[in-house]
């Protein structure tokens, strides 16, 4: 008996110091892969929900040889007879799920959603935002993952994402995407005009 209670102390103790090691977040390869991870499950099922307008929109501007520079140079008028063109295609196109299938699916994501807020919490608290990794993933990532934090998160998130504005490890745009969120996607001036007061402080 005491031998096997020895065993069990000594695999707890290993157990909870390479959690530990996992947990630091000072591997640059293994957080890139959570992150990329978190990405990839951030987007897993809302992307099947995604209206495919722009898409469309694209697509109509590409075959016809027309930039997006050029595109932004159209009048009013002649944007709104393409995006006219790219809606009637968008919508003759059979939904692929029921509202019920769809409100299922959207449970699903906010599982992930949780998962992938409490994450990325954890790796703030413990080494910072990590946008020095942010290569693994784009400009706006992991930023993105916060965007989507569901609302029990917010005032957590607020000086935690406050915090790493103020010390340079979370750029304006990426701070602005998640502050704009938390404050309930209010109008994106008054976001601005917060902002304007954390620099201030």
């Amino acid at each position: 008996m005491k031998l096997g209670k020895i065993v069990i102390i000594a695999l707890s103790f290993i157990l909870i110091n390479c959690n530990k090691k996992v947990e630091n977040y000072k591997d640059e390869d293994k957080l890139c892969q959570l992150v990329l991870k978190s990405y990839e499950d951030d987007q897993k099922y809302r992307q099947m929900m995604v209206d495919p307008f722009f898409k469309i929109l694209d697509s109509i501007q590409k075959a016809d040889g027309i930039s997006d520079k050029e595109y932004a140079t159209f009048t009013e008028e002649k944007q709104l007879k393409y995006g006219k063109i790219a809606r009637a295609i968008a919508n003759e196109h059979k939904k692929n799920f029921t509202e019920k299938q769809e409100d299922s699916i959207m449970e699903l994501q906010k599982v992930l959603d949780i998962k992938n807020t409490k994450l990325l919490i954890d790796i703030i608290k413990k080494r910072g935002f990590p946008n020095d990794i942010t290569n693994c993933v784009g400009p706006q990532f992991p930023a993105m993952i916060l965007r989507h934090a569901p609302d029990q998160y917010w005032n957590e998130i607020k000086p935690l994402i406050t915090k790493e504005y103020k010390a340079g490890r979370m750029n304006e745009s990426q701070f602005i995407m998640v502050f704009n969120h938390i404050n309930g996607r209010e109008d994106i001036k008054f976001t601005k005009e917060k902002l304007n007061k954390i620099k201030s402080n």
